[in-house]
């Protein structure tokens, strides 16, 4: 149950990641970075959810 509530926070902070950087118009660098970093987090996500 610890590593659903981890994926939950890093999915939060990966949104955020991904809207910020465009809304204050700093650092737009870190959009695409934050998108593979999604990326990844969803792929491990579901194998999480796979392996119960």
């Amino acid at each position: 149950m610890e590593l659903i509530g981890a994926l939950e926070v890093l999915a939060v902070l990966a949104v955020l990641g991904l809207i910020l950087p465009s809304l204050v118009d700093v650092a737009e660098i870190l959009t695409p970075v934050a998108a593979t970093g999604l990326v990844a987090l969803v792929i491990g996500a579901a194998v999480a959810k796979s392996s119960r």
